[in-house]
């Protein structure tokens, strides 16, 4: 009986970390990397693309001063591009060759600290006061 209870509510903690939960930017900012990429893995593909759209959006805005318009032009193109299929299973195959692209030609213009930073989760995060 302590094992099916045990695995009951194994199983039960299974499903309920399995269920994508909302996040904002901000809060997402105050995990640890290691918690940010732990969080990314469960939101919903709405929400991944909300959180990295807003991480590039805020680093745009804090750097924009320093950029060429090419560049200010290629970061709006990212923000552009990242939407809720681009992290859907069903979808993302179809994104997966335009961001290649996409990718190349934003390297040429930004260092890879750069794109680092405004791009993924793992840069630092830009809080807005």
């Amino acid at each position: 009986m302590h094992r099916i209870l045990v695995s009951v509510v194994t199983l039960m903690s299974i499903v309920v970390s399995a269920q994508p939960v909302s996040i904002d930017y901000d809060t997402f900012c105050a995990q640890n990397e290691q918690e940010r990429i732990r969080t990314f893995n469960v939101v919903s593909a709405e929400t991944r693309a909300e959180l990295i759209r807003t991480r590039i959006t805020r680093w745009l805005d804090a750097n924009s001063a320093r950029l060429s318009l090419e560049q200010v032009a290629m970061i709006r193109e990212n923000i552009a591009f990242v939407t809720a299929d681009a992290y859907r299973e069903e979808t993302r195959s179809a994104f997966q060759a335009r961001a290649k692209e996409l990718e190349q030609r934003t390297a040429a213009l930004f260092t890879y600290e750069e794109m680092r930073q405004a791009l993924t989760i793992h840069g630092d995060c830009v809080v807005v006061k």
